[in-house]
């Protein structure tokens, strides 16, 4: 979509300049926490300052290879926040707003 003129917003846990690269221009990078509902009130901001939001996706994953026998319940968490607490989130802001 950006070779079509999309504003992108990229974001990871720190800014991921190698993805912004690839992009060009019309990239912006976000360091952040997809797992904290405040930090989606920052992408929507950057949204809102490129005039708006068509599309979001959010495609962070988290997968600690091991049995489940091995896990401890803060990986556990960890595991559903970033696959689904920050889905959760992503909906909330963005599909209560307009």
């Amino acid at each position: 979509m950006a070779e079509r003129g999309a504003h992108v917003i990229a974001t990871d846990l720190s800014v991921p300049q190698d993805t912004l690269d690839k992009i060009g221009p019309i990239a912006v990078g976000l360091e952040l926490d997809v797992t904290k509902e405040e930090n989606w009130q920052s992408v929507l901001q950057e949204t809102q300052e490129l005039g708006g939001v068509d599309i979001v996706v959010n495609n962070a994953g988290y997968f600690p290879n091991r049995p489940i026998e091995e896990l401890d319940f803060a990986t556990w968490r960890k595991t559903m926040a970033t696959n689904l607490d920050a889905h959760f989130f992503k909906c909330k802001i963005f599909f209560t707003i307009g």
